[in-house]
């Protein structure tokens, strides 16, 4: 089976106002320890409980760096939950990896080169298409560079957010507009592919702001862009700062912001093939296709999650959001859901209709025994317009729809389908909750 493998590397030197992710630093994590809150597992005095001694609370290490016990730890538990994957599925092919985080560009070398050795190994060898890790731009350097292609990295997301001094401050960034500015020159001359990320509707972000950051990024010409709408996640700093009437004034400027970004992207020759992302001819981000296309992906790591389907049917694999668990027992961690047909269902349309080249209706069809005509005629006329082929789709039928060809046809979402994405999905669950 081929298999795309997301892993979580927690790790972070802080946590960004916006950020909703599972997140600890290297000195959270020793605290905890030295404290006694972890500090005794299997009742000895051990990290994880593999009978070596806990870092004395960090003592001497850099701010900012892993120590080396950590990352060791790190990597015994990622050998073991890999590997119980690797029992339980025939895993023939990686199509692509992706290394997300908390920050995982703050590994070494060494760990990273251990870790995708170690998932070479379940493959013999056999290479992915691609493997993607996010990246902070405070750790990007030309030597971090070489240190990503010999461990095998062909791609690098990185976190830019804004252009702006005043709005990195405000939502605890590490990387300053200097700092950014490095990261791009390092990366467009770096021989890999990669990609930025820009949030619309940060604090403190003015539509001058904002459009002055876009335009300071392209001069790097970057192979892709993710735009992403702010969102206020639970958890986050973000949620805890603002009020809820602040927190919705925030989000509505971001979605201000958002269409001034399309329109900049557009105009500058990017294809938007997905709600949030957007790549020159050739650069879409595979990993993530496999996420919208529902292929099979397994997560390692606390705080991932994947999901391996078969029979119209799925199961998701959560591991829980507890490194000292982690660290002590992977497998122990990992809890299991079975998705029913409704439900796999839902996420198809979802997943799928987040695309430019939308739902394709043979493939539909094989997965549920079921013509998505039958769900999408179902939809209120006013729905119609936000579809490639507009009502003649419904109307007459799949003739009318875009990619009719041998291959089938598909339901595909315009411009104006991306902007009302959400009342479409809820539309279509409506329906699909009423079969």
């Amino acid at each position: 089976m081929k298999f795309s493998l997301y892993v979580h590397f927690p790790f972070c030197v802080s946590k960004c106002a916006y950020c909703g992710f599972y997140s600890v630093s290297p000195e959270t994590l020793a605290s905890e320890s030295c404290s006694g809150k972890n500090r005794y597992i299997d009742g000895k005095k051990t990290a994880g409980g593999l009978g070596r001694k806990f870092p004395d609370c960090l003592e001497g290490s850099a701010p900012g760096k892993i120590p080396g016990e950590i990352e060791d730890l790190y990597f015994d538990s990622f050998e073991k939950e890999l590997k119980y994957f690797a029992s339980v599925f025939d895993i023939t092919e990686w199509e692509t990896l992706y290394f997300g985080g908390g920050s995982p560009s703050l590994m070494s070398e060494r760990l990273l080169c251990r870790l995708t050795g170690e998932i070479g190994k379940i493959t013999g060898g056999k290479e992915w298409n691609e493997a993607t890790i996010e990246a902070n731009p405070a750790e990007v350097t030309g030597d971090w560079v070489y240190s990503l292609k010999k461990a095998g990295i062909n791609r690098v997301s990185l976190g830019i957010q804004s252009m702006t001094d005043s709005v990195l401050r405000r939502i605890y960034r590490r990387a300053d507009k200097a700092l950014n500015k490095k990261a791009l020159e390092i990366l467009s001359s770096s021989g890999l592919r990669w990609s930025c990320d820009i949030i619309s509707g940060l604090p403190g972000e003015t539509l001058e702001s904002f459009y002055a950051s876009l335009q300071e990024i392209l001069k790097f010409s970057p192979p892709h862009v993710s735009l992403y709408s702010l969102s206020v996640d639970e958890g986050s700093g973000l949620e805890k700062e603002l009020s809820p009437v602040q927190q919705e004034q925030l989000l509505d400027f971001g979605e201000e912001l958002h269409r001034t970004g399309v329109e900049t992207l557009l105009k500058n020759g990017y294809l938007r093939y997905e709600i949030s992302n957007y790549a020159k001819s050739g650069e879409e981000s595979l990993h993530n296709l496999n996420y919208w296309n529902m292929g099979n992906w397994l997560g390692i790591g606390p705080g991932a999650s994947g999901t391996v389907f078969y029979q119209g049917n799925a199961r998701r694999f959560n591991t829980r959001e507890n490194v000292m668990a982690w660290f002590k027992n992977p497998v122990k961690e990992i809890e299991t859901e079975n998705l029913d047909l409704k439900t796999c269902m839902k996420e198809f349309l979802m997943m799928g209709l987040r695309i430019r080249s939308g739902v394709e209706g043979r493939e539909f069809l094989k997965r549920f025994g079921l013509n998505p005509r039958y769900i999408f005629s179902r939809l209120p006329v006013e729905f119609f317009p936000f579809f490639s082929g507009g009502e003649k789709c419904f109307s007459e039928g799949e003739k009318a729809c875009p990619g009719e060809d041998s291959q089938g046809f598909v339901y595909s979402l315009n411009d104006s389908g991306f902007e009302n994405y959400n009342a479409v999905v809820g539309e279509l669950f409506n329906i699909i909750d009423a079969l």
